[in-house]
């Protein structure tokens, strides 16, 4: 027994997208508090163990300014 598929055409039925997803601009991330969020002793090893690995705070937990 053979079965031939009906071939069915293709036509997107959504809408566009919406304008506000395809811009390249966003705003910044906003500061993580660290000394509040982690204390003094882990806001300064955080702060450090970033630096060190050539990172950024922000990437590694928080944001220095």
């Amino acid at each position: 027994m053979t079965i031939h598929p009906k071939e069915e055409s293709f036509a997107p039925d959504w809408p566009e997208p919406a304008s506000r997803f395809l811009r390249d601009e966003r705003a910044a991330a906003p500061r993580l508090p660290l000394e509040k969020v982690f204390g003094p002793k882990w806001a300064q090893w955080i702060t450090v163990a970033a630096e060190a690995k050539s990172s950024i705070v922000k990437l590694s937990g928080g944001e220095v300014t």
